[in-house]
């Protein structure tokens, strides 16, 4: 509103000069106002993805460490009890179930340092887990070896699968497994399926004969659904301690 005449006095601008004044006064209010909202906005964006990403990880960390130790601990348990059973009766069955045992502890031990190694890891970015040390194979025998009685149906010639699909496969294969035998006991029957086509097909049908009262807080079964769902796939289960169905479906892509 004030400006220096050529006398270096102040006076009033007026006129079409005092618009022009004005004008310009509010454009740049309003322009330097909508620059910071637009800063702001996008601080508030990245603050958003970097929570995301955090959450994202803590919960591939809590599905990794659940999964490896749920599955170890679950045969660490039922063989131990099987050896002190036979401790007595039978030495060198008892010899062999703790030499289980301790493979079955190192290979536990293994996967763990490899989690821990990732996330010591200094890239950038969320960790990737890697393919497990035990194929579906190996998590099938060591639950056969656990009491389990196994009929699985497997390709003969395995597809070749990208590395996240080989793990998911296996973990869920450990994890439903390990559920029968918490829930269903290791003297349960157990039918595997494994079909490969435009998709890869899971399914996992057990039956108990006796009654468990093992309750659990299902977080297997929901990290289970949470690791199908970011390859664009779905876990599907339900049943009770008689018998019970898991059914995984996820994408085939090339290795």
């Amino acid at each position: 509103m004030w400006k220096l005449n050529n006398e270096l006095r102040m006076q009033y601008s007026h006129g079409s000069e005092f618009l022009i004044r004005l004008s310009l006064h509010w454009l740049l209010l309003v322009c330097t106002y909508f620059i910071a909202r637009r800063i702001h906005a996008k601080e508030v964006e990245r603050l958003r993805t970097m929570r995301q990403a955090q959450r994202e990880e803590r919960l591939l960390i809590s599905r990794e460490i659940h999964d490896l130790l749920a599955h170890s601990l679950t045969l660490i348990k039922v063989q131990s009890s099987a050896g002190l059973i036979t401790a007595n009766t039978n030495p060198s069955s008892a010899v062999d179930t703790l030499s289980s045992i301790k493979q079955e502890a190192d290979r536990a031990l293994l996967e763990v340092r490899k989690v821990v190694r990732a996330l010591r890891s200094q890239d950038s970015g969320t960790p990737t887990p890697t393919a497990p040390e035990a194929s579906i194979g190996t998590v099938l025998d060591s639950f056969r070896h656990a009491g389990l009685r196994i009929n699985a149906n497997l390709p003969a010639e395995p597809a070749e699968l990208d590395p996240l699909t080989d793990l998911a496969l296996t973990r869920i294969t450990a994890e439903a497994l390990t559920n029968v035998v918490r829930h269903q006991g290791d003297d349960a029957t157990v039918s595997i399926s494994l079909k490969y086509g435009s998709e890869v097909r899971l399914l996992v049908e057990s039956w108990g004969r006796r009654q468990h009262n093992s309750s659990g807080s299902s977080t297997g079964l929901i990290g289970l659904r949470e690791r199908a769902d970011a390859l664009g796939g779905a876990v599907t289960a339900g049943g009770d301690p008689q018998h019970f169905q898991l059914t995984a479906i996820l994408p085939l892509k090339e290795h």
